[in-house]
């Protein structure tokens, strides 16, 4: 094989330097069109290599045309412009090699594909579009840093964008929005979650303005293991419901005095029954407890107040004041003017009054009714007069006075009377100790018992326009005297008899018989054998004498 070695060839435009072989050439080549020829002036085929060290630099004016490839050996340049523009290989990867500011610039609509045209970059001028078949993954070992001067758009059939340290999504633009929504409809969910375990672990907190949750649907708030708080600053309210319907508003305060809870139903108009009302408090299977300030109210104001109980014990229903000695209890009806303005009832049972000092009633019609069954059976009235009465409502009813023990009747006034039809029959004159008793007919007749000093008891008889109000005993046994000062004595000497000429005693049982008037005194003693007759003016005694009569 001949070689040939020249130090410089110049050939003139146009014409060419044809060789066959091998061409060594230290220094520099200038062509204007190179070509490596092997069998034919048509066919060019084979190697060409420039250079043989490192320092080599191998540079062309014109155009390139590498018709079936062209090498450049691993870790070489491929200088294109000035010396801080190249691309090079190192057999594994390629480098680009820019100036200070320099681009890459591929036409426009011309693509940059990965494989085939499934995977593409590919700009219009305007706008670049990155195409990937099947998966496009981008990778960073720090940041990715996606920005735009208008919308940034991600769309797919699943998005998932996964961090394993902090991460936000930010709006920062004025009065611009951030909209997070499922927009398909059906069954979809929006879910925001956390596996986050401090009290915080979802935290939505507008720093400037509100949070407005608005739902067609339920809202509805869960907590598994923890509690739900709802906290606002003082002068500002929670408001829970719909205004001018129902809603609950929970407005704290910096003067706690000024704090509110208010639960208003304004539109609701369901009545309250058991287990239902437009507004409904209920527990199944515990109670209720209602507890405030000891010097504040509880009040209740509406149509009808109604309390059931329904547990069978004792106090069922139970009012108490136990703080203090000027507490009282009031049950007030001050518009009602109805009989049974205020009503007590007891269907089944009786009704007890227990008090510690008096019970007092105070009517100012004056009457205090008593009923059974409905229908007045007796009264208390006190009327204009003064006058107290305790009466029975109908002729047919009796009237009982009964005690387990005493009873007492205790007048100030002096007098206790028992009347019928307003006239006096009986008088316990308490003032002068007296007992009296009047006739039905004539209230001028009576009978009385007097007790005066020392117990002296005087029993009185009257006949007003007669003297025939005799004093009759019937007696059902004996009549029996026992006086302390051992007399029996009519009111005056010698003016009352013992019997009448017509009204005789049987028979006369005495001891020593005394005889006595304005003539006479004498004593008629029985002694064992006669019986001894005494002049009690002279003394002298004699002997009456008697003569037995025989068989």
């Amino acid at each position: 094989m001949s070689k040939l070695y020249v130090d410089t060839i110049y050939p003139n435009s146009g014409e060419l330097v044809e060789l066959s072989g091998n061409l060594h050439v230290s220094g520099t080549l200038n062509a204007y069109e190179f070509k490596t020829i092997v069998h034919d002036s048509t066919t060019y085929r084979g190697d060409t290599s420039f250079g043989n060290s490192v320092d080599d630099v191998s540079t062309f004016s014109s155009q390139v045309t590498a018709s079936y490839g062209a090498t450049i050996a691993s870790g070489k340049k491929l200088k294109i412009g000035a010396d801080q523009e190249y691309l090079k290989g190192d057999g594994t990867d390629i480098h680009f090699g820019l100036g200070s500011g320099g681009d890459i610039n591929i036409p426009a609509s011309i693509g940059l594909t990965f494989g085939d045209d499934g995977e593409k970059i590919e700009g219009d001028g305007t706008n670049l579009a990155i195409a990937s078949s099947a998966e496009l993954d981008l990778t960073a070992g720090s940041t990715v840093d996606i920005n735009a001067t208008t919308t940034v758009t991600v769309d797919g059939t699943g998005i998932s964008i996964d961090g394993t340290d902090d991460s936000n999504f930010t709006v920062a633009g004025s009065n611009k929005d951030l909209t997070i929504s499922v927009s398909g409809g059906s069954t979809q969910t929006l879910t925001v979650s956390s596996a986050g375990t401090g009290t915080n672990a979802i935290d939505i907190n507008a720093t400037a303005g509100g949070v407005d949750v608005d739902a067609n649907g339920a809202i509805s708030l869960d907590s598994a293991a923890g509690s739900i708080d709802i906290n606002v600053v003082d002068g500002q309210t929670v408001n829970v419901g719909l205004n001018g319907a129902v809603e609950t508003i929970w407005s704290p305060h910096g003067t706690a005095g000024s704090e509110l809870w208010s639960t208003i139903n304004t539109a609701g108009t369901t009545d309250g029954t058991d287990a239902a009302g437009a507004i409904l408090l209920s527990t199944v299977a515990g109670g209720i407890g209602l507890a405030w300030a000891d010097t504040k109210d509880l009040w209740a104001e509406g149509g009808q107040f109604v309390v059931t109980a329904n547990h069978d014990t004792a106090g069922a229903i139970k009012l108490h004041a136990d703080a203090g000695t000027s507490q009282t209890i009031l049950i007030q009806n001050d518009a009602g003017t109805g009989a049974g303005a205020v009503n007590i009832a007891a269907d089944a049972g009786g009704i007890a009054l227990d008090a510690g000092l008096d019970i007092v009633l105070d009517a100012d019609g004056g009457d205090i009714f008593f009923k059974a069954g409905g229908a007045t059976s007796g009264s208390l009235n006190f009327n204009t007069a003064n006058k107290f009465t305790l009466s029975s409502s109908s002729p047919s009813n009796d009237f009982y006075l009964m005690s387990g023990r005493d009873m007492v009747l205790d007048a100030d006034g002096g007098q206790v009377h028992i009347k019928d039809a307003d006239a006096s029959h009986f008088l316990l004159d308490c003032d002068n100790t007296k007992f009296v008793i009047y006739d039905d007919q004539d209230t001028g007749d009576l009978f009385s018992i007097t007790v005066a000093q020392h117990g002296a008891t005087t029993i009185t008889t009257v006949d007003d326009d007669a003297t025939a109000a005799d004093l009759t005993f019937t007696i059902d046994g004996d009549i029996i005297f026992n006086p302390a000062g051992g007399d029996i004595l009519p009111n005056a000497d010698g003016t009352t008899n013992l019997g009448s000429s017509s009204k005789r005693w049987a028979n006369v049982y005495t001891g020593d018989l005394h005889l006595k008037n304005n003539k006479g005194d004498w004593t008629i003693l029985e002694e064992e054998n006669y019986l001894c007759v005494v002049n009690n003016k002279t003394q002298k005694r004699y002997k009456m004498m008697l003569e037995e009569i025989g068989e």
